[in-house]
C-alpha cells in the first residue's frame, strides 16, 4: 500500500502544482512527518488528513492506479497525466459533449 500511497499523493500534488511541503502545510504537519508517513506506516488519521487536504477520498490515495501516462493537448495546451483517473478528469473538465 505505501508505494501506491506515496505515488498517488505525489501525483495529486503534481497535478495541483504543489510540493510535498505545501501539502504538509495544508495538513498542519511538519514536512518531515509527511515524508515519514509516505515512506513508512501512516496512521488512518494521517491518510484522512492527506485526503482532505488534496480534496479526494482516502480510497483514491491508497488504491493502485492504472499504469498509464502521457500527454494530451486540449485547446492548444499540453497537459500530462499519470493515471486513467487523471486522463478522465482532464477530459471531463475540458471536453464539451456535442449535442
Amino acid at each position: 500500500m505505501n508505494k501506491d500511497l506515496s505515488y498517488n499523493v505525489k501525483s495529486l500534488c503534481r497535478r495541483k502544482g504543489w510540493q510535498l511541503k505545501d501539502l504538509a502545510s495544508k495538513m498542519g504537519i511538519d514536512p518531515a512527518a509527511l515524508t515519514r508517513a509516505l515512506n513508512g506506516n501512516p496512521t488512518l488519521e494521517t491518510i484522512n488528513k492527506m485526503a482532505t487536504a488534496l480534496g479526494v477520498s482516502p480510497t483514491k490515495l491508497i488504491k493502485r492506479q492504472q499504469d498509464i501516462s502521457g500527454f494530451v493537448t486540449i485547446n492548444g495546451e499540453e497537459t500530462s497525466f499519470d493515471s486513467l483517473d487523471e486522463l478522465a478528469d482532464l477530459l471531463e473538465v475540458n471536453i464539451t459533449p456535442r449535442t
